[in-house]
């Protein structure tokens, strides 16, 4: 009896600080917020804005350098690389992944390097968009993304940089029928070749992507 006594007081402890802990990190969200979240800092512009996709552009003006994590600095260049570079995130992960924080924010770190930085936001899908599939992203929405970058930039040539499936989608369009104009893409952690195990085995080997 003791032992039982001794095992439910220890686990009503354990909900009190569980239900403690919740209780402050939601005080912290609604009213704390702008202290604690550091993402999306960067300022940028929107050059397009679609259903539900919009494409933003990091220039850095005005900045003379960056903080980095390590404590330093970098200083920002002002002659800017003719090709565009095109960032390209996941489908359902919120873009300011790219922008973590002020000294560790890719977008700022590419910007301050001389890229002329563009990202790809896919937005928040609603209800009515529960038909969108692959070839609204990969075709109709990254072409609608590129072509803004051209206009934007100048350049009819772009380079890609995709993270996960945001690579899968830069590959996917970049192997369509008539697609002309990227110079590079690099992909992060997208998994690109499933033949060597696991489910990839079983599935059927895709084919040449095409329009209509």
């Amino acid at each position: 009896m003791i032992e039982w006594t001794r095992k439910a007081l220890d686990k009503g402890l354990e909900w009190n600080e569980r239900a403690a802990d919740a209780a402050s990190n939601g005080f912290d969200w609604l009213f704390r917020r702008s202290e604690l979240v550091l993402s999306g800092l960067t300022d940028h512009e929107v050059i397009f804005e679609g259903d539900p996709m919009s494409v933003r552009y990091y220039s850095l003006d005005g900045v003379a350098h960056i903080d980095l994590a390590d404590g330093g600095t970098l200083p920002v260049q002002k002659i800017k690389h003719p090709v565009p570079l095109v960032l390209v995130p996941p489908l359902g992960v919120t873009t300011e992944t790219f922008d973590l924080m002020p000294n560790r924010s890719l977008v700022r770190y590419m910007a301050a390097c001389g890229f002329q930085v563009y990202l790809v936001c896919w937005g928040v899908p609603e209800r009515r968009h529960a038909t969108l599939g692959m070839a609204d992203y990969a075709d109709r929405m990254m072409g609608q993304a590129l072509q803004a970058v051209r206009n934007h930039s100048g350049s009819q040539e772009v380079s890609l940089m995709g993270w996960c499936m945001g690579g899968l989608l830069a590959l996917l369009h970049a192997g369509l029928e008539g697609t002309q104009g990227i110079r590079n893409i690099v992909t992060v952690a997208s998994p690109i070749d499933m033949r060597g195990g696991g489910l990839g085995r079983a599935w059927p080997r895709p084919s040449t992507p095409r329009r209509g």
